[in-house]
């Protein structure tokens, strides 16, 4: 385990970190125990609320640290307010919120609570996976009940549903014509390591959380599902273009385009997981897909590895995603995998669920090694090791979604290459595709070892990773323990000298854990 690390600038980042999250307030639930009077709505400094005159008013100060511990409203719900337009300001205006309870209280229980609370409410799913309900509420109803839901000792946090977004970095050259594939080769294969392996990921399942995923020829599509609200559960198509994309660097075979643009473990099986659309992924859908994608059948789609190409804005980490995240990897053995970001350069740009602990983070690299200008840096509020590792992510050639948003966006321009039939590819950069490279990866691992535990895994690419060129001890928190490779990470598991198979049961002297050894 490399132990390599600058002390220095890690714990000087580390007591910045620690400041900054007992500032802004993050994840942070109530105490039960308190025994100051309860805050309410009417006595909070952020808003003037008064329920006999305007419920809405724009009257916002500062927030207090105080404030924000003791009630029962996350942040969130706050800033919605602060932003909510003065047009919007009536009773006629929902929200979609997800009351987080404490573990002890029954899922019938919960729909007891919530009936006996509101009267304007839609359930949207009383999940499984983390002791929450999703729910959509008049938001009047909502703030007049708050100093009520302060005093249910069952009840641990309110969060509105936020909407994260599943980002790519835009092209804006024009071409004549359709790109000549003669001179775009499929190099992020070589450059992680995965050609000429005698495994592809066969008999893996890899969840695709995201925008859906098209009937794209050269994907082995095993499940699918559409968990965003409002929409019909069979409406699993991609809109958008970003989940297709994803998915055929995750697994794709590259039938469209006579195997030259395949994915990183062609053999994999495919799960869409549809969790967002061109308006983005809203949080409580996301959890929906996740519950769905690793819980096994019946009941869900039994996923090993489940990609993640999308993220919230800085310096924002979800407690309901990194719940359902660690709840998936503690009850299924799922491996996690998120895009780190597009927000670099810059230290504290990464976002969730990338941030969370249980997740394996990954940044950008380009064809010369050189780490992306776009790619988020660490660390994040919750650990130091952020990102992970690095991975290929500029202009990644992969599955078209045929009309799609993207797929119009590129063709406008002419940036797509044309093969025959209805199987075309376009190329996207971002971390976006880093982080499915790292799953293909991770499916290869998965097959060679199939009861490899999601620290070994980490612990693989860790042990098998390259550096970037020029990389310091202080480039750390930039580009993580460096480029995947499939190989070396396989070298890694081969040389545990293990008879039998099951990596599940060995680790090194050291595992990972966060923040590494400072």
């Amino acid at each position: 385990m490399r132990k390599s690390r600058n002390a220095p600038l890690l714990f000087f980042i580390l007591i910045i970190s620690i400041q900054l999250i007992s500032v802004l307030g993050f994840g942070v639930f109530k105490n039960k125990d308190l025994t100051k009077n309860p805050i309410t709505i009417s006595n909070m400094e952020f808003l003037s609320f008064n329920p006999s005159k305007d419920i809405f008013s724009n009257d916002i100060g500062t927030t207090s640290v105080s404030n924000t511990e003791m009630s029962v409203f996350d942040d969130s719900i706050r800033n919605f307010l602060k932003i909510l337009p003065k047009s919007s300001h009536s009773n006629q205006k929902n929200i979609k919120i997800i009351i987080l309870f404490e573990e002890s209280t029954s899922k019938a229980k919960r729909l007891e609570l919530v009936s006996s609370l509101f009267e304007n409410y839609k359930i949207i799913s009383n999940y499984d996976l983390i002791p929450g309900t999703y729910i959509e509420v008049n938001l009047y109803e909502l703030l007049s009940k708050e100093s009520i839901l302060e005093g249910i000792n069952d009840i641990n946090k309110i969060y509105k549903s936020k909407i994260l977004e599943s980002p790519y970095i835009r092209e804006d050259s024009l071409q004549l014509n359709a790109l000549d594939k003669d001179s775009y080769t499929n190099w992020w294969i070589e450059a992680v390591g995965a050609e000429n392996l005698p495994y592809d990921g066969s008999g893996v399942r890899v969840a695709v959380v995201d925008t859906g995923i098209y009937n794209h020829p050269g994907l082995n599509i095993v499940a699918n599902h559409n968990f965003v609200s409002n929409e019909s559960d069979t409406n699993y198509n991609d809109d958008v273009g970003h989940g297709t994309h994803v998915a055929g660097i995750v697994g794709g075979d590259g039938s469209g385009s006579q195997g030259l643009y395949k994915g990183i473990a062609p053999g994999a099986s495919i799960i869409n997981a549809r969790a967002g659309n061109n308006s983005g992924l809203e949080e409580g859908d996301i959890v929906r897909a996740i519950q769905w994608s690793s819980k096994p059948a019946p009941g869900g789609a039994g996923a090993d590895i489940i990609s993640m190409s999308f993220g919230g804005g800085y310096p924002y980490i979800s407690d309901v995603i990194t719940l359902a995240i660690s709840n998936a990897k503690k009850d299924y053995n799922v491996i996690f995998v998120a895009s780190a970001g597009n927000s670099g350069p810059g230290f504290f740009t990464g976002s969730t669920p990338a941030s969370g602990i249980d997740v394996i983070s990954v940044g950008a690299i380009d064809k010369d090694d050189n780490l992306a200008s776009f790619s988020s840096w660490g660390p994040s509020f919750q650990y130091l090791g952020y990102p992970d590792v690095v991975a290929p992510g500029v202009n990644i050639i992969s599955a078209e979604a045929k009309d799609s948003s993207i797929s119009k966006e590129k063709r406008y321009i002419g940036n797509y290459f044309d093969f025959s039939g209805d199987a075309d590819y376009i190329p996207l950069s971002g971390t976006s595709m880093a982080a499915p490279v790292v799953s293909g990866a991770l499916a290869i691992l998965k097959e060679a070892y199939p009861y490899l535990t999601p620290e070994t895994a980490r612990i693989a690419l860790l042990e098998g990773a390259r550096k970037i060129p020029y990389q310091t001890e202080d480039d750390t928190l930039k580009s993580g323990a460096g480029i995947i490779n499939v190989s070396a990470s396989l070298n890694y598991l081969n040389s545990l000298s293990v008879d039998y198979n099951d990596t599940a049961k060995v680790f090194p002297n050291i595992l990972p854990v966060k923040p590494y050894d400072l």
